[in-house]
């Protein structure tokens, strides 16, 4: 499961994601003043559309690439409030247009200027994926190998940006992220190793945020933005019943076609069925604990009867008692009668 996700992480963070600069600073590069720029320009085109995808969408529902991904962080991150656009994409997309418009013109040193602006702001995703995996293994107790996966992927994606800033801090990221040392990691200290590296990047602790709570209206303890970055409120209402601070949950796993937008609750009742819902998945959570715990019990049971048969075995083997002299008399007697050879050697 670990290397699943990280390979279907990967092919996002680190395929996708260096096409998408590597078009950029290549339309960047070969600019020319005197020109239309028109191959440039298809190039940018190029890193528009792997950034965004093909079924993406402004809520971010559908699309498996960056920009998707881009959306899902901010809200968990307090930098956007559920099916707005996050703050970075839409400075993204901006900066793809006036990009555009300079290449046509022949504005090279803007468009290089653009292009670095893109590549530090489309970062953010990278890092704030690295650290909610990095607080699901250290803070929630989360080792499952999915999320392992997931850290490892982010954390080849950033590192070496964050190496060319500062090797030490890239060691430490790298220390506590990749594939086996994830178990012992802290999330204290990535998330320093970071925010040390936020200048360099380009980026600032506003873009980043922090983990947000379930109840969407502040950071889970010991995840806080830094330089007392405060979260965008929520809209949302969760349930009580699922507020815990210390709760975080794992990346969603990308979807294969796009989502039908959400309705709202007075459009289409669906409160009570979520409530029913809830229930339903109690119940069948209690249903399937139950018989892991019978199946359980069971297997214990049989072990403990198994050992005290030998055991019981061996003492009427080496028992002095008459009464069990008598009775390995009475079975040595039934085994002769029962004609196995026991010398031979076919059953050595």
């Amino acid at each position: 499961e670990g290397r699943v996700a990280a390979i279907r992480w990967g092919t996002a963070l680190l395929n996708v994601w260096m096409h998408v600069v590597g078009c950029l600073e290549k339309a960047a590069t070969n600019c020319l003043t005197s020109a239309d720029n028109e191959e440039e320009v298809a190039d940018w085109d190029t890193a528009v559309a792997f950034y965004t995808g093909s079924e993406a969408r402004a809520d971010g529902n559908g699309g498996h690439f960056i920009y998707t991904l881009a959306q899902v962080e901010c809200e968990k991150f307090g930098t956007c409030k559920k099916g707005d656009m996050a703050p970075i994409n839409i400075d993204i997309f901006d900066l793809f247009n006036d990009g555009k418009a300079h290449l046509q013109q022949g504005n090279c040193d803007d468009v290089a200027e653009k292009a670095s602006e893109i590549k530090a702001l489309v970062t953010v995703p990278l890092i704030q994926g690295a650290m909610r995996a990095m607080y699901a293994l250290d803070v929630s107790g989360d080792y499952q190998e999915t999320t392992q996966g997931q850290g490892a992927a982010f954390a080849a994606a950033i590192l070496p940006l964050v190496d060319e800033c500062n090797e030490g801090n890239a060691n430490i990221i790298h220390n506590d992220l990749a594939p086996g040392k994830t178990l012992g990691g802290s999330f204290e200290v990535i998330k320093a190793a970071f925010e040390r590296s936020y200048d360099c990047l380009g980026i600032t602790c506003n873009d980043v945020g922090g983990i947000i709570n379930l109840r969407g209206n502040g950071y889970l303890t010991g995840a806080e933005a830094c330089d007392n970055a405060q979260p965008v409120e929520s809209d949302t209402d969760y349930d009580d019943q699922f507020d815990n601070d210390n709760y975080v949950s794992s990346p969603s796993k990308p979807q294969s076609s796009p989502s039908k937008p959400q309705q709202s609750d007075s459009s289409n009742g669906s409160g009570g069925g979520d409530g029913m819902n809830a229930a339903i998945a109690a119940l069948l959570s209690g249903l399937v604990f139950g018989i892991f715990g019978l199946v359980g019990g069971a297997a214990i049971t049989l072990a403990y009867m198994s050992k005290k048969n030998k055991k019981d075995e061996k003492e009427f083997v080496t028992s002095s008692d008459p009464k069990d002299v008598a009775d390995r008399n009475i079975w040595a007697e039934d085994f002769k009668e029962s004609k196995i050879d026991v010398d031979d050697k076919s059953f050595s």
